[in-house]
């Protein structure tokens, strides 16, 4: 084993006082140090203030913000801390969802639309399906909102239905109210 090895081990479990530069105190067991992303990591242990139960937090300090580090008291009995295995295949799920939901939220943003327009939007969005084509919205895969986005400027296509077209300039209507009075108040 090197002898930087060696060093990382002696120091691992020491309880330590730690002085951030935006004066910050942390009492802390020492667990880690990354050279990396030059992170130290120190385990504080406290109460839960809700449960009144011995809890853990977990600090991650860049080496840059910490302006002094004392040691206070010798390493702790070999931790209990055990790392469990990471499941891969469910790791890769929770990417994929969040992935879904990123592009899902980013589909919602109108490119090259008025802040009016993407109110308007949103608005809709809230209680409708809808999406972006171009600058106009479109509204149950059918309905068409074009600028001005006024009530006028709605028009269903070949699929939509005399009710949907309704609902559609229904909601809208009640959006641009909602913005009208917010701008008033």
């Amino acid at each position: 084993m090197d002898d930087k090895k060696q060093a990382e081990l002696g120091v691992i479990g020491v309880l330590v006082k730690v002085k951030t530069s935006f004066g910050d105190e942390i009492i802390g067991e020492f667990l880690s140090f990354d050279p990396i992303s030059s992170c130290i990591v120190l385990r504080e242990s406290c109460t839960n203030p809700t449960t009144n139960a011995p809890s853990q937090n977990f600090h991650v300090l860049k080496s840059n913000f910490v302006k002094e580090v004392q040691a206070i008291g010798p390493p702790a009995a070999p931790s209990d801390v055990s790392l469990k295995p990471v499941d891969l295949n469910k790791l890769r799920l929770q990417e994929d969802h969040a992935l879904r939901v990123a592009r899902s939220e980013a589909s919602k943003i109108g490119i090259g639309v008025t802040p009016e327009a993407q109110e308007i939007f949103n608005a809709l969005s809230k209680t409708l399906p809808c999406r972006w084509d171009r600058d106009v919205i479109v509204v149950f895969e059918d309905t068409r909102i074009s600028t001005p986005y006024t009530v006028e400027s709605c028009l269903g296509g070949e699929v939509a239905t005399p009710s949907e077209l309704s609902l559609v300039k229904k909601v809208l209507e009640g959006a641009r109210n909602r913005m009208k009075t917010k701008s008033n108040s």
